[in-house]
C-alpha cells in the first residue's frame, strides 16, 4: 500500500492505495470500467473501419464486374458487326477470309 495523489469518487486528494508487487497501482473498479469502455469503443471503431473497408472493396468489385460486362458487350458487338460485314462481303462474292 502506498500514497497516491489523484481523483477518487470525484474527489482529488492524496489517498492510500494498493499496488502490486511490481509497484503498479491496482486499478479501482471505476478505472477498470473506464478502461473496458475505452476498449469497447476502440473495438467498435475498428469494426466500423473494417465494415467501411469491406463496403469499399465490394463497390470496387462491383465496378470491376460492370467494366468487365461492358467490355464483353463491346466485344460481342464487334463480333456481331464483323460477322455482318463478312456476310455482306460474301453476298458480293468476296471471300472475307482471303483479305
Amino acid at each position: 500500500m502506498g500514497l497516491w495523489f489523484g481523483t477518487y469518487q470525484d474527489t482529488e486528494y492524496q489517498w492510500l492505495r494498493w499496488y502490486s508487487a511490481n509497484r503498479q497501482w491496482i486499478s479501482t473498479h471505476a478505472e477498470r470500467a473506464e478502461q473496458q469502455q475505452y476498449r469497447t469503443e476502440q473495438e467498435k471503431r475498428i469494426a466500423e473501419q473494417e465494415r467501411i473497408r469491406a463496403d469499399e472493396e465490394m463497390r470496387r468489385a462491383e465496378q470491376e464486374r460492370i467494366r468487365a460486362d461492358e467490355e464483353m458487350c463491346r466485344a460481342n458487338l464487334l463480333q456481331s458487326q464483323s460477322e455482318k460485314m463478312a456476310e455482306i462481303l460474301r453476298t458480293l462474292g468476296i471471300d472475307p477470309t482471303g483479305l
